[in-house]
């Protein structure tokens, strides 16, 4: 049985490298490594492709049970050979997060493609499921409280496709807590519909059915849609709120899958199911959950107050590969949500996960590196390991680049790099998913106006003008005295400052050019030798700001084990006594193929990486045009936090 791996963030920087593989000489078989690559501590499907994770808790006699269903089928190009096809949803419990047993559902019809499950509530004495498949959207209540045993209320849908949709994607049900029930799911539309419209006028959205039986639903309409670039379906509904207890950072969140992007969004905003003047969620910031591979999130809210969030990790590397591995897809480490300023929304790992220490490497302080140095780090190599840093970086001019390279080969013909920069190689910094807000206009501040086709080519205008502080998208124009655009045509406005967000009755879309001045980045660009592992980079901008003068630094020679006596290894580091600025905290978690890597506890980025070599599993420190103090670098063993 696969298992959850966690690891931990205590004081900074959670960064965790579970590599693991055989220690014997590669040897390869038709053209694939024979390097192990399938995750320790996530759940996989025993074979198969995982999709659709849900997570779910209930509470017996005397504790918290968490549940993550989670769906296996056949890989695509899996049908023909000897293991057949199959189509299985499974079920895994746990009471600490760490350790999972799991089982087989009973009571889905076949080709079920995705449920979500209402939590319980004082009028309901079973847990209630719905489920979607081609016809529609069904119901389903639970025969016991170990989840297993599922019934089906109907043969029929109690929800069917609306006109010209092709089928309704990954409901998401839930109550106000006393009499109305609604449901969330996502439109696609049908072949026919998509051939006899224009390909600009097909756009994801997501319907709100309510009722107050569970068996009669009435279609209010349409609770979100989003804009024809983001393609034409939204998939793997989620909606909650979340108060990190300051009540001025309340929000609501719809969470959504859109494939065409790849990628799973958070979209803040609000929304009045009660009143007479309902018009839908009225969305207020639209960014990534995460900044990776990460899809199909689910989300649940446990007696503890916790938001907690996983999600499904797709594969990097070809079909064949999954196939030959008999094996794709994997589930996120559960992250705890957070409301953040602006109607921004971030992620951290909850207690639970995080005291998953293993067995203790060292801790290192105070390690320093000038520009253009590196460090490898002997004490922490190994196929499975955590690290806790804390980074203080000093720019030293032009363009800073420092961080970790993780799953090393000796002569660095491989390796993955996760770094600190303010000059990510493969977009300008103002270009890093600058926030949208959909119906608020930004008024003033115009230098530049024209015609756009779409608001995301707007967006990458102010993007590439250094001028450009805001931008303004307005969908069809209603008037075009004073503007270079014509009336029925889209326009783009540039602006010399971000004025503030007002509410607009118009179609339009505005957003800020990003004023963060750093950047997580994560490259895979030479994570493998193997030409079919799918590389690249991901850069999530976040705030910091060196201050103009520097404290000095005392001496600090500390070289400790968890004990606190000193390391013998510690004694070839290089040591900081020079100016430092504010740290910089990171969390990085790699279970074998896996690496989810946390910046400021607060924003993330998923990726998956298949290194062929197996002494790829060394760590350095580097640093490009910066002087950089490790203050701190814990190290753990995590092969003891698995049972």
């Amino acid at each position: 049985m696969d298992q959850w791996k966690s690891v931990g963030l205590r004081l900074a920087v959670a960064f965790a490298v579970l590599a693991g593989w055989s220690s014997s000489v590669l040897s390869v078989a038709t053209t694939y490594p024979t390097i192990d690559y399938r995750p320790r501590y996530h759940i996989t499907c025993e074979r198969g492709q995982l999709d659709y994770p849900t997570l779910v808790y209930t509470r017996d006699s005397s504790s918290l049970v968490y549940h993550i269903f989670y769906h296996c089928s056949s890989l695509p190009t899996n049908e023909t050979d000897d293991l057949g096809v199959f189509d299985y949803w499974y079920h895994t419990t746990s009471n600490d997060l760490m350790r999972w047993q799991t089982s087989e559902l009973h009571g889905f019809p076949a080709k079920t493609r995705s449920i979500s499950i209402l939590q319980p509530l004082p009028n309901i004495t079973r847990l209630t499921m719905v489920f979607s498949n081609d016809e529609g959207i069904y119901l389903a209540h639970s025969l016991d409280t170990t989840l297993i045993q599922w019934n089906s209320i109907s043969k029929q849908p109690i929800i069917k496709p609306p006109e010209g949709v092709d089928r309704l994607d990954d409901p998401y049900i839930f109550s106000n807590g006393t009499t109305m029930y609604y449901i969330l799911a996502g439109a696609g539309l049908n072949s026919t519909t998509k051939q006899g419209m224009n390909a600009d006028k097909i756009a994801p959205v997501v319907y709100l059915y309510e009722s107050t039986n569970l068996l009669n639903w009435t279609n209010t309409g349409t609770f979100w849609q989003g804009t024809t670039d983001m393609g034409s379906a939204a998939r793997s509904i989620d909606f909650y709120e979340v108060d990190n207890g300051q009540s001025a950072f309340t929000q609501q969140v719809l969470t959504i899958t859109l494939p065409e992007q790849a990628g799973s969004f958070c979209i803040s905003g609000s929304v009045n199911f009660t009143s007479s003047a309902y018009k839908g969620f009225k969305v207020v910031s639209f960014r990534h959950q995460d900044y990776g591979t990460l899809l199909h999130s689910s989300s649940i809210l446990d007696t503890l107050g916790r938001r907690l969030s996983i999600g499904m990790v797709e594969e990097m590397r070809s079909k064949a590969w999954q196939t030959h591995d008999q094996y794709a897809g994997t589930v996120s480490i559960p992250r705890m949500v957070l409301a953040l300023p602006a109607a921004e929304v971030g992620f951290k790992i909850p207690e639970d996960v995080s005291y998953l220490y293993g067995k203790p490497l060292g801790r290192l302080t105070g390690i320093s590196l000038d520009s253009n140095e590196t460090a490898t780090m002997p004490l922490y190599t190994g196929n499975q390991l955590t690290l806790l840093a804390t980074l203080s970086i000093t720019p030293t001019g032009g363009n800073f680049s420092t961080g970790f390279r993780v799953l090393a080969s000796p002569n660095l013909e491989e390796y993955t790099t996760i770094s600190v920069t303010n000059n990510p190689s493969t977009a300008p910094l103002t270009c890093l998913d600058i926030t949208p807000s959909y119906g608020f206009d930004r008024e003033g501040g115009d230098y530049h106006t024209f015609e756009i086709p779409t608001y995301s080519q707007c967006k990458a205008e102010c993007c590439s003008d250094p001028m450009c502080k805001s931008w303004v998208f307005v969908n069809k124009m209603k008037v075009s005295q004073g503007f270079n655009c014509t009336v029925g045509t889209n326009c783009c406005f540039l602006k010399n400052t971000q004025p503030p967000l007002t509410p607009s009755l118009l179609n339009i879309t505005s957003g800020i050019a990003e004023t963060q001045n750093s950047v997580l980045s994560v490259s895979t660009l030479k994570s493998s030798l193997s030409k079919e592992a799918h590389m690249e980079e991901k850069h999530v901008p976040f705030q910091y700001a060196p201050p103009d003068l520097f404290p000095k630094r005392p001496q600090q020679a500390l070289a400790e084990n968890k004990e606190g006596t000193d390391h013998p290894l510690g004694d070839n580091l290089p040591r900081s006594n020079g100016p430092v600025t504010e740290a910089v905290t990171l969390q990085i978690f790699l279970d074998h193929s896996i690496l989810e890597v946390f910046v400021e506890n607060a924003l993330v980025i998923t990726e998956r990486v298949y290194p062929t070599l197996v002494d790829s599993i060394g760590v350095q420190l580097f640093s490009i045009n910066a002087h950089v103090t490790f203050d701190s670098i814990e190290g753990y063993d995590m092969e003891g936090s698995i049972n």
